[in-house]
């Protein structure tokens, strides 16, 4: 398996949850080492992710997951099929418990945001980090979120609709807001039929041009200043031992361990159509220090950047495991920063990850371009104090 590229690795993953995911509770696959009690096994095994195992006594001989696929063993794993983490049907002012709703100045990834409820009637969820577009003024930066933190299925347009978004809020009622969606991306299923998912390499992601004059920092709550972005190796991404972290509005900062990637399968949606990927992170939460389990993640927390020990982007988590009663509960689900590079250059945006050399490094978007009627009536005002100021300077002006 070393020898394969990653989009060979990504392609033959593809094919495996095509196949897979006919047999019952299926919901994603991943190639990686094998999982025994929870613990590792140096072992290459196509996993196969059930919601619920069952045995085989309990399945139709047609049902019954394969021992191998294309000569790789399958390693059959048990977990709850992960959910995409937007925060929904809170009370207005009542925060969660331990959520992040502070209003920061400047804007800094991991603050918690919402659209404004005229155009983009969601709940809370967590711009990650700062992007720039190359070419452009590198002080009008770009944050970055998932799309479903601010549209669902009745919103689908959102670029259509400007809509704007705020921290801690957009609401007309206060002075939140800080700008508007300028492009977005979605991973649904656009096949004609339904029960063939949509594999393109697409993302979850939308892209906030801030308003002029706004002072933002190419930092993380909790985490520090971005360096820049990685890009993980076939090797990084299955050696089940490449550590990160991530800061959310909702667990705020948590770490864990990328156990797979590729990880591919369908995440389930909150009024938005369940996001079927192919080119997923895995990311198992460090337990704590009395060895129990904690979430990586939780509602909220979408569109949380995750960040590795040299503070350099590694993706953007977009799902997790919520369910408590479930197996590999408060696992994370991301994907990964160089998805969305691609991603947008092919729709004409070359981005570029904001970084910062030094903490409170403040960045303030340019201010606006005058109207052409602001323009004109600046130059009659600069020419009439240029008239004024010759005629002083003139014998009957002295006089």
């Amino acid at each position: 398996m070393a020898h394969l590229t990653k989009p060979e690795l990504e392609a033959l993953s593809a094919r495996a949850y095509q196949a897979m995911r006919r047999y019952p509770n299926v919901h994603a696959v991943a190639i990686g080492n094998r999982m025994r009690g929870g613990r590792t096994v140096k072992e290459l095994v196509l996993a196969v992710f059930v919601s619920r195992k069952l045995g085989q006594s309990d399945l139709a001989p047609d049902d019954i997951i394969p021992s191998e696929f294309e000569g790789i063993p399958t390693d059959v794993v048990e977990m709850g099929q992960p959910k995409l983490l937007l925060e929904l049907g809170e009370v207005p002012g009542v925060e969660s418990a331990n959520s992040d709703s502070t209003k920061h100045r400047p804007l800094k990834g991991g603050m918690q945001i919402s659209g404004s409820p005229l155009t983009s009637p969601r709940g809370q969820g967590t711009m990650g980090f700062f992007v720039r577009e190359k070419g452009k003024d590198p002080r009008q930066g770009m944050g970055v979120t998932n799309w479903h933190v601010l549209f669902d299925k009745d919103h689908p347009h959102g670029t259509d609709t400007n809509a704007r978004v705020g921290n801690p809020s957009a609401n007309a009622d206060d002075s939140g807001s800080f700008g508007a969606v300028v492009a977005s991306d979605y991973s649904g299923s656009s096949s004609a039929d339904p029960n063939i998912p949509d594999l393109l390499p697409r993302t979850d992601s939308a892209l906030i041009g801030l308003d002029p004059n706004t002072e933002w920092v190419a930092e993380i709550q909790c985490i520090g200043n971005i360096t820049g972005f990685h890009s993980l190796t076939n090797e990084e991404g299955q050696s089940q031992a490449y550590k990160v972290r991530k800061y959310g509005r909702t667990t705020r900062l948590t770490g864990g361990t990328i156990m797979y990637a590729p990880y591919v399968g369908t995440a389930k949606g909150k009024n938005v159509p369940d996001r079927i990927y192919h080119n997923g992170l895995a990311i198992m939460p460090n337990s704590s220090l009395a060895d129990q389990a904690v979430m990586f993640a939780d509602e909220g927390d979408s569109g949380s950047a995750i960040v590795n020990a040299a503070n350099e982007i590694v993706g953007v988590l977009f799902a997790a495991q919520v369910e408590k009663g479930e197996s590999l509960w408060g696992w994370g689900v991301a994907f990964p920063i160089t998805a969305l590079i691609d991603k947008y250059k092919e729709k004409g945006i070359e981005l570029i990850v904001a970084t910062a050399t030094k903490l409170n490094d403040i960045q303030r978007t340019p201010a606006a371009a005058a109207t052409k009627l602001e323009a004109a009536v600046v130059d009659e005002i600069a020419l009439a104090r240029q008239l004024e100021a010759e005629l002083l300077l003139s014998e009957k002006g002295r006089g």
